[in-house]
């Protein structure tokens, strides 16, 4: 069993782990304080920590150096998607800084399911569809595009939506990406380890890469047929980013050997300062991969609000310390759970201020785009330590209140993957068919020019109804779908 990436999390109630038993069970074998596994027992790699943060940014140097005396820092960006993954290629066929390593053997061992984690994906993966069907309506989605604008309410929502959950979905992932990649490292040693992550992601990121997504695309323009707009082949991550990052992270923990760093749960106060400083920084890559004209991010994967960038690194880390720790084994301490809980709430409450007063109908602070930027980046840096502390509050509710175990949940969290890769497609033909609902029985005017985004703008009621309606549908239909794979020979395991 791969238990080592997100793939893993989001099937490993497939074939071969039918109960996703592995989740706690890595931390079992004793191992004595300060002894090795997989490397420097109990001390953090500050040099290999340093290294990556260094070659990070001489890279997002690269893509604004390019962007600035070329005007091609999009096209830069998005090179470092290919680049990423030869490095992840090179290193894993070759062997190269992967041997040699001492690996702890640890025995196998079993528990019961935990089904507050099969939950807990299942919530994530819907927020996914709901947060990419959101996109479709309000900013710029991957195909079929409404144009809302800023007179309608539901605009300040998205926004909300996105600041708030953002910095949620995508980095809990990468958490128990790293969570499982501890265990991985372990039982198969670093070559291993790359070999079996870049035979069950590699396959499914470049059939994605190279045809599946831009065939996306085509069929957003086959549907729509844009009067002055036409389709061009390119390859594109889309929504499958994640893949090729988590290579890459899981490619430099393999590099490193895997040390067992001792950690207690951070306090509050500990939180708050790092996750400060980590949002600085990611507000500066941020700021300087916009002025390089980056606008496919770096490497395919967003760069502009919290969540993204660094964040993904850093939460892939603390997956893997949790684990080590056994963060998980007990309830997270309450003093952190109240407190986080109460920044959070606080964290609500001043989004919704910041919506209401900046990008709703009501404008209070004026409609120029600059001011609705400048307040979008101010907010990474509160932004900072809500991640963390929303991390916590919605683990310790999951540990608390979502162990239902019933054939629904598993059903859902068995086809959580398969939701993950193929919704994209759901959503377009679900928004195509509102489209046409509007255009037809509702007689609003929908035109397509030359993209695949209405160049007209839909009014706010149609807009929230429309998004209703798709989302639910492409929620319901996707774990329909994925059900049917998962019972198809062969199919099921690479699901």
């Amino acid at each position: 069993m791969e238990a080592n990436s997100k793939e893993l999390l989001l099937t490993n109630m497939s074939a071969g782990d039918p109960s996703g038993e592995e989740l706690l069970t890595q931390n079992q074998a004793e191992v004595p304080e300060g002894e090795e596994v997989g490397g420097a027992g109990g001390e953090i790699p500050w040099a290999a920590l340093c290294i990556c943060i260094v070659v990070a940014w001489l890279l997002i140097a690269v893509v604004v150096a390019v962007g600035l005396t070329t005007g091609a820092g999009a096209a830069a960006g998005w090179g470092m998607a290919p680049l990423s993954m030869l490095f992840v290629l090179i290193v894993t066929c070759t062997g190269c800084g992967l041997n040699g390593r001492n690996v702890a053997e640890l025995p196998p061992s079993q528990t019961p399911r935990i089904p507050w984690l099969d939950n807990a994906k299942t919530f994530l993966i819907c927020c996914v569809v709901l947060g990419h069907t959101g996109m479709a309506f309000a900013v710029q989605g991957a195909g079929i595009t409404f144009s809302s604008g800023r007179n309608t309410w539901f605009m300040p929502a998205a926004f909300a939506g996105l600041v708030l959950l953002k910095p949620l979905v995508v980095p809990l992932f990468f958490f128990i990406s790293g969570f499982f990649a501890a265990s991985g490292l372990d039982k198969k040693g670093p070559q291993g380890f790359m070999r079996a992550n870049l035979t069950r992601l590699g396959p499914a990121y470049f059939l994605f890469w190279l045809f599946l997504n831009p065939l996306l695309y085509y069929m957003a323009y086959a549907l729509v047929r844009p009067t002055d707009g036409s389709y061009s082949y390119f390859p594109n991550s889309a929504h499958t980013w994640f893949l090729n990052w988590l290579l890459v992270f899981q490619c430099c923990y393999a590099l490193v050997g895997g040390p067992k760093v001792r950690m207690e749960v951070p306090s509050f106060a500990r939180f708050f300062c790092w996750s400060i400083g980590l949002a600085i920084m990611q507000l500066a890559a941020c700021v300087a991969l916009a002025v390089g004209g980056s606008s496919l991010g770096f490497a395919e994967g967003p760069m502009m609000s919290g969540g993204d960038g660094f964040w993904c690194g850093a939460t892939f880390a603390a997956g893997i310390v949790a684990q080590r720790n056994d963060w998980l084994v007990n309830r997270l301490p309450q003093r952190l759970v109240v407190l986080s809980r109460i920044y959070v709430t606080v964290m609500v409450l001043v989004v919704i201020l910041v919506s209401v007063t900046v990008i709703s109908p009501l404008a209070l602070l004026g409609t120029e785009e600059s001011t609705f930027l400048i307040v979008a980046l101010l907010l990474q840096i509160p932004s900072g330590p809500y991640l963390p502390y929303l991390l916590v509050t919605v683990v310790d509710l999951f540990q608390k209140h979502g162990g239902c175990d019933t054939s629904v949940t598993r059903f859902m969290a068995q086809g959580a993957f398969a939701v993950y890769l193929l919704h994209y497609f759901v959503v377009n033909i679900y928004t195509y068919t509102w489209a046409e609902v509007l255009k037809g029985p509702l007689d609003t005017p929908i035109v397509f020019v030359n993209s695949t985004a209405t160049e007209s703008e839909v009014g706010g009621g149609y807009i929230c109804l429309g998004f209703v309606y798709v989302s639910t549908l492409s929620i319901i239909t996707s774990f329909a779908i994925a059900g049917f794979l998962k019972v198809i020979p062969g199919v099921k395991h690479l699901l």
